[in-house]
C-alpha cells in the first residue's frame, strides 16, 4: 500500500491504506512541500517516531507498541470467562455481564481485539485511559451491541463506535472526533475589527499565519445573534441552505458596543451581551437578567476545522477547497493522553486572563477546558496546536474514500468543518431529530455520536442515534432558570458529539466567577461536525420555552394551517389492490360507524411505478373513485415519488432529459440509480426551472385523474437509490450550479416537497390549502409538509419510541407529525394495536399505514371487543378536533411557534422532575396524556405538576390535586387523560362519518376550574377548514372566562377579533363544569333584553360536577370585550361592577345588547344577581374598553 501524503509504499497490503500494526514502509520517494509554507510535511503511519517523509527525512520502522499489546493480553486473560460487555437499554448505557463465547482461546479472542483497529493501538490505549473506561471489550467489536434490529442491515450505513479511530467508516469524522488541540489556534486581528448598525465584522488568522477567514455577528431583531465566518478570498463558493430560512431575518442594531485590544463587548438587548474573545476566538452569550445563570451558551474554543490537501502526484490540478493552507492544524491528533494539571495562576477574570495569554506561554487549554501547564507540552510557535511525541495523522479517507464497492472520488478534497458549543448551567439537551432515541440527547462518551444524514432506513432501530430519514441541527438546551438554543444552517452530513459533566476546572472557575456563585458548574458539551459547508449558526438566547418556540419559528418559519380533515383518521397500507378495494374499505367503516377523513394510495396504484399516471386496469377511472370518497366528506392521498422511471417511451421522462432537469453523476452524465421502477433518474430540486415545472405537473391539465380532493403523499425522497451508497446517492454527484451532492443532500427532500406544495397552492389558484406529507424533511420544512416518522415495526419497541420521536420533532418546530399505528412492518397483536391507537391519537398525524405483505389492518379485522375499543377512541381523537384546531392557529403554533404535543417541562418550566420525562406529555396547554407503551401494563404512575393546579381525570371526572405522583389503573380499555385545572376545552361529541360533515354542528364546553374554583378559561378557533379565507378575516376566535367564587359563578364569551367575521349554525349545545364548590340551586342566562331565563341542570354533588344540556344560545359568539358583568348588592343599593377581561387584545366600545351572559348562583333571591339595565347609564357609554 502506499501513503497518500508521500507515496511511502508498505511491504504488505493492510487494513486502512496498508497502516496495520507491524508493517514496515520502505524510503520515501518523493517529498511533499505545503503550497503554503514551503516546509516539508511529516507524515505519519503508525507510530509518530516512524515512517514516511519527516522533516529530517530519515527512515525508520514502526513496530506494534508493546505496551497495549499487553494490556489487552491482560484483559483477556484475566477476563476469560466473565467479561463486561456494554449494551443501550431505555435508560442509557447499561453493563452486563456475559460469558467467554463458546469457550474461545485467549489467542482467539486478543486476535479479534486486534484484527478491526490494526494501526490503532495506541488510539485504544489513549481512549482507554483518558475516558477511565476500563475493561469493555471482547471478542473484537463485535461484542458491543447497541440495541441494534435485525431488520437494520448495519452493513448498509456509515457507523462510528465511540472509540476513536475503530470501525468508523467515515473518514472526515474519525479526523474530528479525534482531534484534541490543546488549544484553538484560531485569533481575530484586532486591528480587523469593526461595527456598523447590527454587525461586528472582523478577520480570522489561524496561529501566526496571515488572515484567511472573515466574520461577521449579526444581531437579530427576534432575540437572537447570528454568526458566519466564510474564507475571506474563496476560491469556490460554499453552499448555504438560505431556503431553509423564512425570508432574510430583520436586524437590530447593537444597544452599545465596547472593542478592546483583546476582546469586545455587544449589549444586544437589555441584558443581554455577547462577549467575543479574541484570542483565542470564542464567543459568550449572557443573559443577566436569570438570576445567577448568566451565561447560557459558548461558542468555546471555536474549533473551525477546515481541512486542506495538496494534490495526489501526476494529478490535474483541482480546485481547492475553503479555508485552504491548514492541513498542519486540522491533519495531527493529539493521542497522548494529557494529564490535566491545575493552572498556578489566578486571573481577576476573564478578559485579564486573555490579556496575560501571550506572557503565559506555558499554561495552555484543552478543547475540554482542561489547563495544560508543563513541559511535556509546550505550545507551538505559532500559537497553533501542540506538536506531541504520540501525534498521528490519519490520512485514509482524505482525497478518495471507498464505502463497500463505491467510491466517493471528492474532486474538491477533503472540507469538513467543526465547532465546540457548550450550554453552561445545562444538564439537559433536547433537539437533533430525526433519531430513535430518547428525548433528551444522551451523553455520547461511549456511544455513537448523533448522525444527520437523510436515509432510507428500513426498519430502523430504537434507542440508537443512527441517521434516520430527516435532519434538523438545532439543539435546545434548558434549565429550571432558563432556556437556550442553537442551530446550523448546514445541509451536508452532521455528526454530534454530547457529554454532560459538573465542570470545575480552573478554566471555567476564572472564566465564569463573576457570574456564578457555585463553583461547579454543569456543562453540557457539544461538538459539531460537518462534512463540507460553512458557518452560519444562530444562538437564540430564550431565555423561557416560549421565547425559544417563538424566535425559531420566527427565523425558519411555522407550520400553515392545514385543512381540517389533516386531523381525522387516515386509513393507508401498501396497497390497496385496486378501486373495488377501496370502495370496500371505505363502505366497511360506515358499516361498522367508525369515522375517517382520508384513504391512502401508495405506488401499485401508478401504471408501472410512473408517478402522475393510474394503473389502467387497477384504477381504470380514478376521477370516479375519488368523487365517490369527497361525497362523504373524504379526500385522498397519493404517493409521489422524485425519482423517474428511465422509460424512452413516457413523455415525462423525455421532456425532463431535453430540457436537462437531472442529476450528473462525477463525470457529468445523466446519474442513473435503482429504486421502484427499477432504472431510474432523479429530477435536480436545486434547479428552480426544476421546480417550477415539477409544481406545473400537478395541474388539473397535467396530472390526468387528479381532482381538488386529491393531495400528495413525497416519500422516499432523502432521496433513496436502492443502488448507491448507504441506500443514497453518491456524495459526488453534480447538481445545479455544479453543486456536489455532499454539499446539499439534507435538502434534496425540502426542495422536492417545496415543489409539491406550490404545485397544489397553484393548481387552486390559491384558494386550496395544500395537504403533503413528507418522509425526509431539514430545517423550514415545516412551511411546506407534515413528517412522519418512517418505517416503523409492529413491535412495542417502537410504539414506546415513537412518543419521544413526536415531541423531538415537535419542540424543533415540526407540530404536524405522527408515526404509523399498529408498525409499518409486521402484525401487531390485540393488544399492540388497541394500545398503539391509544397514543395515535395524541399525535398530530393519525395514520394507520402498513407494508404489502402485513395482514389487514382495518378495525373489523380484529376481534369484536378490539373493533369496539379501537371505534370509541377514534371517536374521542373526533370528538377533541376542535381543541387541535384552535392550537394549530392563533397564539400557539402559527403565531409563536408552540408545538402542539409538547413536552411537559416546556408547561412546567421549572419543575426538574419533569426535564427527562417522554411517556407523559402534554396536548396544547390543557390535556396531558400518559399512555401505555408497554405489554401487560396493568397500570401507570402519572406525575402531577403544579401545586396551583388541579387535574381531573377526563373519563371520569374526579379532581385530583397535585403535585405528586398518583398510579392509574390501566385496564385495556383505559387511557390516562387528564384536563388541567383553569381550562375550558371546547370539543365534539356528536359523531359523523368524517370530520367535514360535522363542521355545522354543535359544541360542547369543558370548563375544567382551578383550584380554587374560581376560573377556568379557554379559546375556539371556527373557520371553513378548507380555504385560505381566514386570512380575509373570515373566521371566528372565541375567547371564554369562567369567574366566580363559593358563592355564585358566571361564563362570559368574548371575541377576540372583532374584525373577523364567519357565518355557521354551530351553537353551544352542553356546559360540563367540573370542581364547582358550591351548590347551585338555579341556573339563568341573560339573553339580549337581559331577562334571565332558568336553564335546566344536573348535579353530581359526588364529583361536584354541573351539567347545563341546551342552554338555548343558538349562537354564543357575539362580540363583547367585558368579560364579567355583575350586578351585585352594595349596602342594599344596587351598582353597576364591571371587569375588562385578561388576555383581551381588541378595543372597542362596547355594546353591551350584544353580550350574553349566563349566571350560576346559589340563591337567586339573596340578590346575588339580578336584572341588567336595558341601557347603560350615561356616564359609562363609551367609557368602557
Amino acid at each position: 500500500m502506499q501513503c497518500k501524503r508521500c507515496d511511502v509504499v508498505c511491504s504488505r497490503s493492510g487494513r486502512r491504506g496498508g497502516r496495520a500494526a507491524g508493517l514496515i514502509p520502505t524510503a520515501p520517494k518523493t517529498k511533499i512541500k505545503d503550497q503554503t509554507s514551503h516546509n516539508i510535511q511529516r507524515c505519519y503511519l503508525d507510530e509518530p517516531q516512524a515512517g514516511g517523509c519527516q522533516q529530517d527525512n530519515t527512515e525508520s520502522n514502526f513496530t506494534v507498541r508493546p505496551p497495549a499489546t499487553r494490556w489487552l493480553r491482560a484483559v483477556v486473560e484475566s477476563k476469560s470467562t466473565d467479561v463486561m460487555s456494554w449494551s443501550r437499554g431505555e435508560s442509557g448505557t447499561k453493563r452486563s455481564n456475559a460469558p467467554n463465547p463458546v469457550g474461545r482461546s485467549t489467542a482467539e479472542i486478543e486476535a479479534d481485539l486486534l484484527a478491526p483497529v490494526g494501526e490503532s493501538l495506541h488510539r485504544i490505549e489513549f481512549f482507554i485511559f483518558e475516558q477511565v473506561v476500563g475493561i469493555v471489550y471482547y471478542a473484537g467489536l463485535s461484542a458491543l451491541t447497541f440495541g441494534r434490529n435485525a431488520a437494520v442491515s448495519n452493513n448498509s450505513y456509515f457507523h462510528c463506535f465511540a472509540l476513536p479511530g475503530i470501525s468508523c467508516n467515515c473518514a472526515y469524522f474519525r479526523r474530528q472526533r479525534n482531534f484534541k488541540p490543546t488549544i484553538s489556534p484560531y485569533s481575530i486581528l484586532p486591528q480587523s475589527v469593526s461595527v456598523s448598525g447590527s454587525g461586528f465584522h472582523a478577520e480570522i488568522q489561524c496561529g501566526k499565519g496571515r488572515s484567511l477567514l472573515k466574520m461577521t455577528l449579526q444581531n437579530l431583531q427576534v432575540g437572537a445573534v447570528r454568526l458566519i465566518i466564510d474564507e475571506k478570498e474563496p476560491l469556490r463558493e460554499r453552499f448555504r441552505p438560505l431556503q431553509a430560512l423564512n425570508g432574510e431575518p430583520v436586524t437590530s442594531d447593537f444597544i452599545s458596543t465596547e472593542i478592546g485590544s483583546d476582546m469586545a463587548v455587544l449589549k444586544v438587548a437589555a441584558n443581554k451581551e455577547v462577549v467575543v474573545m479574541f484570542k483565542p476566538l470564542r464567543l459568550d452569550m449572557r443573559n443577566q437578567s436569570t438570576s445567577t445563570t448568566s451565561l447560557h451558551v459558548m461558542l468555546y474554543d471555536n474549533q473551525l476545522l477546515f481541512i486542506y490537501r495538496e494534490l495526489e502526484d501526476n494529478a490535474e490540478p483541482k480546485p481547492l477547497t475553503l479555508f485552504n493552507r491548514l492541513f498542519d492544524y486540522v491533519q495531527t491528533s493529539v493521542l497522548k493522553w494529557l494529564k490535566p494539571l491545575q493552572s498556578e495562576q489566578n486571573p481577576a477574570d476573564e478578559a485579564s486572563e486573555n490579556k496575560n495569554y501571550e506572557q503565559n506561554q506555558g499554561v495552555a487549554y484543552d478543547r475540554d477546558g482542561n489547563p495544560i501547564n508543563d513541559a511535556e507540552h509546550p505550545l507551538e510557535e505559532g500559537g497553533g496546536v501542540e506538536q506531541s511525541a504520540h501525534e498521528e495523522e490519519d490520512t485514509d479517507g482524505l482525497w478518495t474514500e471507498h464505502f463497500h464497492s463505491f467510491t466517493d472520488s471528492k474532486p474538491y478534497g477533503p472540507s469538513s468543518v467543526a465547532a465546540d458549543i457548550s450550554f453552561i448551567g445545562f444538564r439537559h439537551v433536547f433537539g437533533l431529530p430525526e433519531h430513535a432515541d430518547s428525548l433528551v440527547l444522551r451523553d455520547t462518551n461511549q456511544t455513537d455520536p448523533y448522525r444527520l444524514y437523510n436515509l432510507d432506513v428500513f426498519q430502523y432501530e430504537v434507542d440508537s442515534p443512527m441517521a434516520l430519514y430527516g435532519a434538523a441541527p438545532y439543539m435546545i438546551a434548558h434549565s429550571a432558570k432558563a432556556t437556550v438554543g442553537a442551530f446550523w444552517l448546514n445541509s451536508a452530513e452532521g455528526w454530534f458529539d454530547v457529554s454532560y459533566e459538573p465542570d470545575d476546572s480552573s478554566l471555567l472557575k476564572n472564566l465564569f466567577s463573576r457570574f456564578f456563585a457555585n463553583d461547579k458548574l454543569p456543562v453540557a458539551k457539544t461538538h459539531w461536525m460537518f462534512e463540507t459547508g460553512s458557518v452560519d449558526i444562530f444562538f437564540l438566547f430564550g431565555p423561557k420555552p416560549d421565547d425559544i418556540f417563538r424566535q425559531y419559528s420566527t427565523l425558519t418559519g411555522v407550520n400553515p394551517l392545514p385543512p381540517y380533515f389533516a386531523l381525522g383518521k387516515h386509513v393507508s397500507r401498501w396497497n390497496f389492490i385496486d378501486m373495488n378495494d377501496v370502495r370496500q374499505t371505505d363502505a366497511g367503516y360506515d358499516l361498522h360507524d367508525i369515522p375517517y377523513d382520508v384513504i391512502w394510495l401508495d405506488i401499485e396504484h401508478t401504471y408501472g411505478k410512473r408517478y402522475f399516471t393510474w394503473d389502467p386496469i387497477k384504477f381504470s377511472n380514478p376521477t370516479e373513485m375519488i368523487r365517490n370518497i369527497s361525497a362523504k366528506g373524504r379526500k385522498m392521498v397519493a404517493v409521489i415519488d422524485p425519482h423517474i422511471k428511465k422509460d424512452e417511451n413516457w413523455d415525462l421522462y423525455q421532456e425532463a432529459l431535453e430540457k436537462d432537469y437531472y442529476v450528473k453523476d462525477v463525470n457529468n452524465r445523466v446519474y442513473e440509480g435503482w429504486c421502484w421502477p427499477g432504472a431510474a433518474v432523479y429530477l435536480d430540486f436545486l434547479n428552480p426551472e426544476v421546480r417550477k415545472w415539477y409544481a406545473n405537473k400537478y395541474q388539473f391539465s397535467e396530472y390526468k385523474g387528479s381532482t381538488e380532493d386529491l393531495y400528495v403523499w413525497n416519500d422516499m425522497n432523502e432521496p433513496s437509490v436502492f443502488s448507491g451508497p448507504e441506500v443514497s446517492m453518491p456524495r459526488d454527484n453534480i447538481h445545479f450550479g455544479g453543486l456536489e451532492h455532499r454539499e446539499v443532500h439534507n435538502v434534496y427532500g425540502l426542495f422536492h416537497h417545496m415543489s409539491t406544495f406550490d404545485g397544489l397552492y397553484q393548481r387552486s389558484n390559491g384558494k386550496k390549502r395544500p395537504f403533503v406529507l413528507t418522509r425526509s424533511f431539514f430545517i423550514g420544512s415545516q412551511r411546506y409538509a407534515n413528517v412522519w416518522t418512517g418505517d416503523n415495526a409492529a413491535q412495542w419497541s417502537h410504539l414506546r419510541i415513537s412518543n419521544p420521536m413526536v415531541l423531538s420533532l415537535g419542540i424543533a418546530g415540526f407540530p404536524f407529525t405522527g408515526a404509523d399505528i399498529g408498525g409499518f412492518f409486521g402484525n401487531p397483536d390485540d393488544e399492540l394495536i388497541v394500545r398503539w391507537y391509544q397514543v395515535g391519537i395524541f399525535h398530530s398525524f393519525f395514520r394507520v399505514h402498513s407494508e404489502l405483505n402485513t395482514r389487514r389492518r382495518e378495525p373489523w379485522f380484529f376481534s369484536e371487543q378490539t373493533k369496539a375499543l379501537l371505534r370509541d377512541i377514534v371517536r374521542l381523537r373526533y370528538s377533541l378536533l376542535p381543541y387541535w384546531y384552535k392550537f394549530l392557529r392563533f397564539y400557539e403554533h402559527t403565531k409563536n411557534g408552540w408545538p402542539i404535543v409538547r413536552p411537559m417541562w416546556t408547561e412546567f418550566p421549572t419543575d426538574t422532575a419533569l426535564f427527562n420525562e417522554e411517556k407523559q406529555f402534554m396536548i396544547g396547554r390543557c390535556l396531558m396524556a400518559r399512555p401505555v407503551t408497554e405489554p401487560g401494563e396493568s397500570s401507570v404512575h402519572v406525575y402531577l405538576p403544579d401545586e396551583k393546579s388541579e387535574w381531573y381525570d377526563w373519563f371520569t371526572h374526579i379532581p385530583i390535586v397535585g403535585p405528586g405522583v398518583v398510579q392509574v389503573a390501566t385496564p385495556l380499555e383505559k387511557i390516562p387523560l387528564f384536563v388541567r385545572g383553569g381550562c375550558i376545552v371546547p370539543i365534539k361529541e356528536r359523531m359523523r362519518r368524517s370530520s367535514g360533515l360535522s363542521h355545522q354542528d354543535p359544541f360542547t364546553l369543558i370548563m375544567a376550574l382551578n383550584k380554587d374554583g374560581t376560573f377556568a378559561n379557554g379559546t375556539l378557533y371556527l373557520d371553513d377548514g378548507d380555504s385560505y379565507e381566514y386570512k380575509n378575516g373570515k373566521y371566528l376566535y372565541q375567547y371564554f372566562v369562567y369567574s366566580g367564587d363559593k358563592k355564585s359563578g358566571s361564563l362570559m364569551s368574548t371575541t377576540m377579533h372583532p374584525n373577523a367575521n364567519y357565518n355557521t349554525n354551530a351553537w353551544i349545545e352542553k356546559i360540563v363544569i367540573l370542581g364547582l364548590q358550591f351548590y347551585p340551586t338555579d341556573v339563568h342566562v341573560f339573553r339580549a333584553d337581559y331577562v334571565p331565563k332558568k336553564l335546566n341542570f344536573v348535579f353530581d354533588n359526588q364529583k361536584m360536577m354541573l351539567t347545563i344540556r341546551k342552554p338555548e344560545v343558538p349562537y354564543l359568539f357575539l362580540a363583547c370585550n367585558i368579560v364579567t358583568v355583575i350586578l351585585k348588592w352594595r349596602n342594599g343599593l344596587s351598582s353597576l361592577v364591571m371587569r375588562k377581561s385578561e388576555n383581551i387584545d381588541c378595543i372597542m366600545s362596547v355594546v353591551l345588547e350584544k353580550c350574553q351572559k349566563i349566571f350560576i348562583h346559589r340563591d337567586y333571591s339573596s340578590g346575588m344577581a339580578v336584572r341588567f339595565q336595558t341601557k347603560l347609564p350615561p356616564e359609562l357609554v363609551g367609557r368602557v374598553r
